[in-house]
């Protein structure tokens, strides 16, 4: 099933192929910003290793 949605709604997709539009980019990268601020921080090093297979 298709879902045909304006273009210039979507900001962006999920990694499962969702789109996320203009408005829920702007609250996650608000959110983001709030938890950073309270230190809520992951390093590049720790995401790396969250987001990527191991090597080797």
């Amino acid at each position: 099933m298709k879902t045909i949605v304006k273009t210039d709604e979507i900001a962006g997709f999920e990694p499962d192929g969702t789109p996320i539009s203009n408005a829920d980019l702007v609250k996650s990268v608000l959110k983001g910003s709030k938890e950073a601020k309270a230190g809520k921080k992951v390093s590049f090093d720790e995401l790396k290793t969250e987001l990527l297979p191991p090597q080797g």
